[in-house]
């Protein structure tokens, strides 16, 4: 009989497992989620992220509570909270994983292997930040060598502002940061909903586009070794997540 894989999620603030679950259940029983939440500055604007922005003592709660459930690899699901902090997503894992002692991921690096996975080279990012931060987040992909062809700003202060969006704006949202020069949109944002609007948009679209969620749960699938080949949520999800493997971004 399979072991029984365990992933752990730490969110930021917002809860956002409903937008995880349908992708957890495409993959099957052998994978099993747990989810804890932890208090943060729930703020957008660079300064505050540097300042606040994914602090092992404000992980080190979520990370106590996934230790329970016996955690095959620990998740921060934050992209602008692992990109944006101070020390740097790639530090910000290893700090995790001292702390789990188990392998440790976020959401920053989970778009760098995705990217990396899919063979993209040039990407349109649209972002639900103010334009300092995607501008963050797209001067760390040109860093690692990915050209940002395109990037969209819709300027929302924090976690909180993003979940009110009404669906169909963030479909309109996602569609309108397309650029005819990128093979990918990337959406950086764990606290938008996206799942159920992955495979309508790539159809509309005709390239992948990579959604927070969707990169973290494929990644997190990744490191803990589980190969598994998900349908109906993108072409990220389609492939093979294979066999574990590290980080692709560096700092």
């Amino acid at each position: 009989m399979a072991r029984r894989v365990c992933l752990g999620f730490i969110f930021p603030c917002q809860d956002m497992r409903d937008d995880y679950l349908p992708l957890l259940a495409a993959v099957g029983s052998a994978v099993e989620a747990q989810f804890a939440v932890v208090e943060s500055v729930d703020d957008h604007d660079p300064a505050a992220l540097a300042r606040y922005g994914g602090r092992i003592e404000d992980l080190r709660p979520g990370i106590e509570r996934l230790r329970a459930h016996g955690p095959d690899v620990v998740v921060y699901a934050c992209t602008s909270g692992s990109f944006g902090c101070a020390m740097g997503p790639e530090k910000q894992a290893e700090e995790m994983a001292a702390e789990a002692g188990v392998p440790a991921i976020n959401t920053t690096q989970a778009f760098g292997a995705a990217v990396r996975a899919l063979g993209v080279q040039r990407v349109a990012v649209a972002g639900t930040y103010p334009a300092a931060t995607v501008a963050i987040f797209a001067a760390y992909l040109r860093r690692n060598g990915v050209a940002v062809v395109a990037q969209s700003a819709l300027d929302l202060p924090s976690g909180d502002a993003v979940t009110e969006l009404p669906a169909a704006d963030v479909y309109r949202f996602i569609a309108s940061g397309d650029d005819p020069a990128a093979e990918a949109v990337l959406v950086p944002d764990t606290a938008l909903t996206t799942t159920r609007h992955i495979a309508g948009l790539e159809v509309e679209l005709g390239k992948p586009v990579l959604t927070a969620n969707q990169v973290t749960v494929w990644y997190a699938l990744r490191v803990a070794g589980v190969a598994a080949r998900v349908h109906g949520y993108g072409q990220l999800l389609a492939l093979s997540t294979g066999v574990p493997a590290p980080p692709v971004l560096a700092r």
